[in-house]
């Protein structure tokens, strides 16, 4: 026969596991709209900004990017030689939009196949693939962002000609002023930065909670 405060013990683990259960479904269900909303909201606005400084430069009479460009050097004009390859700015707006593509679907499947069911099924793990193929994708998409801009900042700085005092973003301005350009290159490529990272967490934590998902699905 049980002792009394045995079976008290384990009746109480067990209340406090459906407990932790019953917040950690509340969570998933309701937290994961929300996610995904923002999620996707950020990287409609950093894909946009960084297509459109990308459809500018790239109309310019030299098409050009402004990531990766190596040390300007000084030209007969007023203006220096600038720019990187027009590819990775391409790379880096098709790339997003190829991860949104993933998200939208990864959202579309757990809405509609995976969210309620508490079993282990196939869409389940189409999500599960669609989730992470999509969080690395834009992982590698706001990587070469960030360091593309860091290596241009880097190259700017070390040409003696420019004026002292002014950052990275103004003399980027200041890199295509005479193209005339009805955009400011500097707000949307600070746009684009600043929105592609939080979109990047957001589809992380997506996956994780996806994953951690899956695996209390497994041991149920």
């Amino acid at each position: 026969m049980e002792d009394p405060m045995n079976r008290k013990v384990r009746n109480r683990r067990l209340s406090d596991d459906e407990d932790m259960g019953m917040g950690w479904r509340v969570m998933y269900s309701l937290g994961m709209p929300l996610l995904y909303l923002c999620a996707l909201l950020l990287g409609i606005v950093a894909v946009t900004c960084n297509g459109i400084v990308t459809k500018y430069w790239s109309d310019l009479s030299s098409p050009m990017c402004y990531l990766y460009s190596t040390t300007p050097t000084q030209s007969l004009h007023l203006f220096y030689k600038f720019g990187g390859s027009l590819s990775s700015c391409q790379w880096v707006t098709y790339g997003g939009v190829t991860g949104l593509v993933f998200l939208v679907l990864s959202a579309v499947i757990y809405f509609a196949a995976v969210r309620g069911s508490g079993k282990l099924t196939i869409p389940l793990f189409i999500l599960e693939i669609l989730s992470l193929l999509g969080t690395l994708l834009m992982l590698a998409v706001t990587c070469t962002l960030t360091e593309g801009l860091r290596q241009t900042c880097a190259s700017i700085g070390l040409n003696q000609t420019n004026m002292r005092g002014e950052n990275c973003h103004s003399l980027l301005n200041l890199r295509v002023a005479n193209y005339n350009l009805s955009v400011s290159s500097s707000t949307l490529i600070r746009g684009a930065l600043f929105t592609f990272w939080p979109c990047t967490v957001l589809m992380f934590i997506i996956t994780i909670f996806h994953l951690c998902s899956c695996y209390r699905r497994c041991y149920r």
